[in-house]
């Protein structure tokens, strides 16, 4: 359960797990999130957004081949809500982590009942 003064960063990894838990009752059909939202999340969650994610890394948060994580990639690069670092890395966008935040923020006070 996500506690009353949670960090949204926690309550993103809530919603991480809570997808998983729901593709594998549904015998592992995600219905829930695509690729480019498994790696936002993964971002979100495990970076300092000061750093970034190797690419083969960030792949591997998603359930699809690499070729296919690549071009979900390149959309959210379009998109604006990731950057590539000189040094090859991903991080997302700082606008994209505020927005994540208070998204996320909402989301602990709705929790809260």
């Amino acid at each position: 359960m996500i506690s009353k003064d949670a960090d949204p960063r926690a309550v993103a990894q809530f919603f991480v797990e809570a997808r998983r838990a729901a593709s594998a009752m549904l015998n592992n059909v995600d219905l829930v999130l695509t690729p480019a939202a498994d790696m936002v999340m993964a971002l979100y969650t495990t970076q300092d957004t000061n750093i970034g994610i190797e690419r083969s890394n960030l792949y591997g948060a998603t359930d699809v081949p690499g070729y296919v994580a690549r071009r979900w990639l390149d959309v959210l690069a379009e998109r604006q809500v990731v950057d590539f670092t000189v040094d090859g890395l991903v991080k997302l966008r700082a606008d994209a982590v505020e927005a994540l935040d208070a998204y996320f923020s909402e989301m602990s006070s709705l929790t809260r009942g």
